[in-house]
């Protein structure tokens, strides 16, 4: 069975863990060289440089924040779900798609499932807002080469109807999720 539609899904990833790291990481690397550069100045009495070295150093902390402010998108065009990073709202980059009928299961991340499920796949693919969020999803798509993916990401209850009308064996629903159209603040 085939679905007529198109859905748009955007969700914006929380900074924690790993993307807190590298942010941490780069404004120190940013501004302990601009420290030291400013003491060496004044030394100097190069004066006049100063606010050329400010407005440097603001503009590659706007660069490093804009590069590592990370959205995900989702979109679902007939059967296919198709996977995508928007980095700095301006780079868009395809991570993969999945053919809904060729799906094996599509649960919830914090089920029993995705432990037993981890182990089949040869890469793994976390897209959701959060480690932590409560609509966590996955599914899982075998290639005709042998290989296999898995893709983590939150899901909406208008995209798991979707995939229900499409693929309803694999499909394991979960109460309470979130409708994307409805409840948006």
């Amino acid at each position: 069975m085939g679905l007529k539609g198109h859905m748009e899904f955007v969700v914006k990833r929380k900074v924690e863990g790993g993307l807190l790291a590298l942010r941490v990481v780069l404004l120190l690397l940013y501004t302990v060289p601009f420290l030291l550069l400013t003491v060496v100045l004044a030394l100097h009495a190069l004066y006049f440089a100063l606010p050329v070295l400010a407005i440097l150093d603001a503009i590659l902390l706007l660069m490093t924040w804009n590069r590592t402010n990370q959205e995900y998108e989702y979109v679902l065009d007939g059967t296919v779900l198709s996977f995508a990073v928007i980095r700095g709202r301006n780079s868009r980059r395809e991570l993969g798609s999945a053919d809904l009928r060729r799906v094996d299961i599509f649960a919830p991340a914090d089920g029993p499932d995705l432990a037993r499920w981890r182990g089949r796949a040869d890469r793994i693919r976390d897209l959701r807002s959060s480690s932590r969020a409560d609509n966590g999803y996955f599914l899982r798509i075998p290639y005709a080469d042998g290989s296999s993916r898995l893709y983590l990401f939150d899901c909406f209850e208008e995209l798991l109807d979707a995939v229900a009308a499409c693929n309803f064996t694999a499909v394991r629903r979960k109460a309470g999720l979130p409708k994307y159209f409805s409840d948006r603040p």
